[in-house]
């Protein structure tokens, strides 16, 4: 993952303001390292710091950093979580635990683009 300073470096490069509700969010963000917070993991967090923060600033700024390729967003259970790991992996989910593991196969990666004949792909694969 992108630490702090580099995401609000590639905001900077990108001409983004630095606002403070930015700035805590990518601090939330950033905390996660490898793991894949929920929307509501992040605002427990902000509203920490930035009590008045609301859902709907948080919701706007996380889709403005994937517009921008800070960060990717997925979906399991109808839950919106954050991917801040942006290069190439498979993201396989224990449906038991709900719990994420990140597998870096280049190869494996490679067989599932050529089968499906995209290199635009996000893999989750979901364990029973």
């Amino acid at each position: 993952m992108e630490d702090y300073e580099k995401m609000v470096e590639k905001l900077r490069s990108k001409g983004q303001r630095l606002t403070p509700q930015r700035l805590e969010i990518i601090k939330a963000i950033a905390k996660y390292e490898d793991r894949h917070p929920s929307l509501s993991d992040l605002m427990n967090d902000v509203k920490k710091v930035l009590p008045t923060v609301s859902f709907s600033t948080l919701y706007n700024t996380v889709m403005k950093f994937e517009e921008i390729g800070l960060v990717h967003l997925f979906s399991i259970n109808g839950e919106t979580r954050i991917e801040t790991k942006i290069k190439p992996h498979i993201n396989v989910i224990y449906r038991d635990s709900g719990k994420i593991k990140d597998i870096e196969d280049a190869r494996l990666l490679g067989l599932i683009k050529r089968k499906i004949k995209s290199d635009d792909i996000i893999v989750n694969i979901i364990v029973y």
